[in-house]
């Protein structure tokens, strides 16, 4: 029994670290992440992007509507209008993939922001 109780605590773990990597890396907060991972929120077309650019995918953007839902957990993005194709692929075992190379930090530029 105990043996079972640290796996299913080791798997937590693994789950928890691998949706703190992905809001690390798509700027998202780990609470948006692990909504949109569990099917509980359809993120937006900005938020869609950032998170298949963190978790390795590109994002080609076809037919821009919204809103998008998450299917299948970790394999694709589907529009739910059906007369749009909108497919968005993930890789399906991206939790295996090697870690992701940190972002860099932005370079000075030396001229004024203007912002």
């Amino acid at each position: 029994m105990n043996e079972l109780l640290q796996q299913l605590d080791k798997r937590r773990r693994m789950v928890q670290m691998t949706q703190t990597h992905l809001a690390f890396q798509s700027g998202l907060t780990q609470a948006a992440v692990s909504n949109i991972l569990a099917g509980k929120t359809s993120p937006t077309l900005a938020t869609l992007k950032a998170l298949v650019t963190a978790m390795g995918g590109k994002v080609t953007v076809e037919f821009p509507t919204e809103p998008y839902q998450f299917r299948n957990q970790r394999a694709e993005w589907l529009d739910r209008s059906p007369s749009s194709g909108m497919v968005w692929t993930i890789h399906k075992d991206w939790q295996s993939l090697p870690p992701l190379p940190r972002r860099p930090a932005p370079k000075p530029t030396g001229k004024p922001d203007n912002s």
